[in-house]
């Protein structure tokens, strides 16, 4: 495999992998609902970081997990069998606006025309 999960990322934490047999792989967000409709907690939505085995790279693939009020548990099962993930959780925007090159930005009267990510 070319990705691994990294040991430290300036952002985020680790979350522990207890894979559910009764749940599916890549199904996320299926996962998580179906976990907390039986033991309760709540679903957080992230990120997971990769980090490229041979170059200075890394992927972030949008990911859920479930917070039980003490912990953060990763519910999905992985074909790697991996022990953790590194999680980073996305806050919705709801303010409604964005910040560039120290300049807040209202999303309801700037235009996002030209902006680059």
């Amino acid at each position: 495999m070319i990705w691994s999960i990294p040991e430290q990322f300036n952002v985020g934490f680790p979350v522990d992998v207890f894979s559910d047999p009764d749940l599916l792989p890549f199904c996320c967000e299926y996962n998580c609902d179906s976990y907390i409709s039986r033991f309760g907690g709540e679903k957080i939505e992230g990120v997971y970081v990769l980090q490229h085995n041979f170059i200075d790279l890394y992927q972030l693939v949008r990911h859920f997990v479930v917070f039980d009020g003490k912990n953060y548990i990763d519910v999905t099962p992985f074909d790697d069998c991996r022990l953790f993930n590194w999680f980073v959780p996305i806050i919705i925007n709801t303010l409604n606006f964005y910040v560039v090159g120290g300049v807040k930005k209202d999303l309801s009267t700037d235009s996002l025309k030209g902006m680059s990510l």
